[in-house]
């Protein structure tokens, strides 16, 4: 960012001006009294305390603003974008005086900055819960015209005189990185100090790189804030732009109002667009479980278990026994016993008992002539397993276009399946950058994309960086 004096109403004379500077210089060496060194240090401790006050407000508040935006409201994001600004540039005046040395000021410059301070610890009194708020709290704080507390705290700043020598822009000295809007306009917010000096708008201007140039408008302005809108058709193209500032920066002796521009680099990219696939499953261990039919008989190969006998007084029985197989246990799947004897054939007098639960006693005789019966016997098993997947797992696949937060539930009660202890929520995530995430908290798409499961709920979202210059530098306001 570089900056040049621009005349704008008529030029003047060297004589003139060698004269202006002459009476300047003598008058301010004249009027300068000593500073009051006693003063300095609780003036220094107020500046110092504020500055940290209004720093933990704008973390606060920017948080804020990427909640309005993940929760679509727009009218909420542009006041919450307002107060940042606000308060961006008290932290910034409060900053530079630190930076200036607070122990070379003169009375006359530490009654203005107690001013400043003053206007400070209204922005802290009047907004400073915002700094651990929720977004439905911070509306309680919003309601009043947050273009006063702008206006009332440039006139303070204006005041102090070594900040408010020329009007100073707060952006990074590698200028401004923003994302075109989906629609016909693309806005940003630039902050800074005396930007509307004797009520003058500025004038903005792009230079774009095929050597063109187009006004831009201001939408709004106040001393600390400027809000401007730029065509985006204008900015079409990927790559470097210039923004060209022509700030009033007060007035000569005959009244004559002096400016000067400020030119701030402007990288435009185009809007990123993420795919995250997402596939969530349970691991944990499980009952494997069986149906076994015994094959210890003696008919069919030991499939069935029979007696019988010829018809008068006799009568046979067998006790069948069930036996787990190694590795298992038996268990009762609801026949109400751990064995299940089912009739095969039989003819004559038979009948069919159990007992201990374990064990099923097959009988025949005589009095009806010849007889027989034969059983199948089956037990239930079951033994423990560890599962990779308790269930069919879960699958999603989104886009995000820009910055953007994206909810979505997932059945995670379901994903246990039959699992019983041993539960573990397992995770991937992959972006269409072709890297993945297994933990269930991080980051993905080159750290462009976070990634947060909750209880049952999953959470995506965006802070695309554009190239080499992070996104946030400037607040960006997409229609």
């Amino acid at each position: 960012m570089r900056g040049r004096l621009v005349y704008g109403e008529g030029h003047f004379q060297p004589l003139r001006k060698l004269f202006a500077s002459f009476l300047c210089l003598s008058i301010m060496w004249a009027s300068i009294p000593t500073p009051s060194f006693a003063q300095v240090p609780g003036l220094a401790a107020t500046t110092a305390l504020n500055a940290a006050g209004l720093g933990a407000l704008a973390v606060g508040v920017h948080g804020l603003v990427n909640d309005a935006i993940s929760q679509a409201n727009k009218d909420l994001e542009d006041r919450l974008r307002q107060l940042e600004a606000i308060v961006n540039s008290a932290l910034f005046s409060l900053t530079t005086a630190i930076n200036y040395g607070i122990d070379k000021l003169d009375a006359t410059m530490q009654a203005n900055l107690r001013v400043l301070n003053d206007n400070a610890q209204q922005l802290l009194a009047r907004f400073g819960a915002l700094t651990k708020a929720t977004l439905a709290q911070a509306q309680a704080y919003l309601t009043d015209d947050i273009n006063q507390e702008g206006n009332a705290l440039g006139n303070a700043v204006a005041q102090v005189d070594f900040i408010n020598t020329t009007p100073v822009l707060n952006v990074a000295k590698s200028g401004i990185a923003i994302f075109r809007a989906h629609g016909n306009a693309t806005e940003l917010f630039v902050t800074g100090v005396g930007l509307t000096k004797l009520g003058v708008v500025p004038e903005v201007k792009l230079f774009g790189p095929n050597n063109s140039v187009t006004p831009v408008i201001v939408e709004s302005n106040t001393m600390a804030l400027l809000k401007l809108s730029i065509p985006t058709n204008l900015i079409s193209h990927d790559g470097s732009y210039t923004l060209s500032l022509n700030l009033c920066s007060g007035t000569y002796w005959f009244g004559w109002k002096k400016y000067v521009e400020q030119k701030v680099p402007l990288l435009v990219c185009p809007i990123p667009r993420f795919t995250v696939s997402t596939k969530l499953w349970v691991e944990g261990d499980a009952w494997e479980t069986r149906t076994r039919y015994l094959n210890e008989g003696n008919l069919n190969n030991g499939g069935l278990y029979g007696v019988q006998i010829l018809s008068g007084n006799g009568n046979s029985s067998m006790v069948i026994t069930a036996q787990p197989s190694p590795g298992w246990e038996l268990y009762d799947p609801g026949w109400g016993r751990l064995i299940n004897c089912v009739r095969n054939a039989q003819n004559g007098y038979t009948d069919l008992t159990y007992a201990g639960g374990i064990t099923c006693k097959i009988y025949v005789d005589g009095r009806n002539g010849d007889a027989h019966l034969n059983v199948a016997a089956q037990v239930a098993e079951r033994h423990r397993v560890h599962k990779a997947e308790c269930a069919a797992a879960f699958t999603d696949q989104r886009d995000l276009i820009g910055t953007v937060a994206s909810t979505f539930e997932f059945p995670r009660a379901n994903l246990n399946g039959a699992c019983d202890s041993g539960v573990v929520l397992k995770a991937l995530f992959k972006s269409n950058l072709g890297d993945a995430l297994t933990d269930q908290h991080g980051f993905l798409a080159n750290d462009q994309v976070t990634v947060d499961v909750g209880d049952g709920v999953v959470t995506l979202k965006s802070a695309p960086q554009c190239h080499e210059h992070a996104y946030g530098e400037v607040v960006v306001a997409g229609k």
